[in-house]
């Protein structure tokens, strides 16, 4: 989605880690129309890349706002999917992406022999598999980022060995 891999608060530091791959079905980066200085542009990603917190990622949201007024749509998407890269990684995740107008949670693959990880319940908001969680998408935005972030901090609160 146009931006460096980041890694989670929980995780940094870990050899042989790998980040989690996000691809949402949203718009997301910082427009020329915005920042028009492409050096200034770069340094920002790399900044928001490499926050490591939700907090941090607020304070990234400020000074864009400060600096450049109102953040557009894109900029707004790019910092949701900054909170929700590292909740998902705080939560042992590998990747999250739109499949079969489903968002699949997907943890790493299973270690040989083992045919399913014992995933929690989540009820209502999440159908679990044997090695992933599928949430309802629908077009409504607002609907399913809400319940994304529901289910990544149910998820955060037991993130299961990776």
């Amino acid at each position: 989605m146009g931006l460096p891999e980041s890694e989670g608060e929980t995780i940094l530091g870990q050899e042989g880690h790998i980040p989690v791959n996000v691809e949402l079905p949203l718009s997301v980066g910082i427009p020329v129309d915005y920042v028009a200085d492409q050096d200034i542009r770069l340094r920002l990603y790399r900044r928001l890349a490499d926050t490591q917190n939700e907090s941090e990622v607020d304070a990234m949201a400020a000074e864009f706002a400060d600096r450049f007024g109102a953040l557009p749509e894109a900029v707004q998407n790019l910092i949701y999917q900054m909170k929700v890269k590292i909740k998902a990684d705080a939560a042992g995740l590998a990747t999250i992406g739109v499949e079969a107008d489903q968002l699949v949670l997907r943890y790493p693959p299973l270690p040989e022999g083992v045919t399913a990880r014992n995933l929690p319940n989540l009820g209502s908001q999440a159908r679990t598999g044997k090695n992933a969680y599928w949430l309802p998408y629908t077009t409504q935005i607002d609907t399913w980022q809400v319940r994304l972030m529901d289910v990544l901090g149910e998820l955060g609160k037991t993130p299961l060995m990776r």
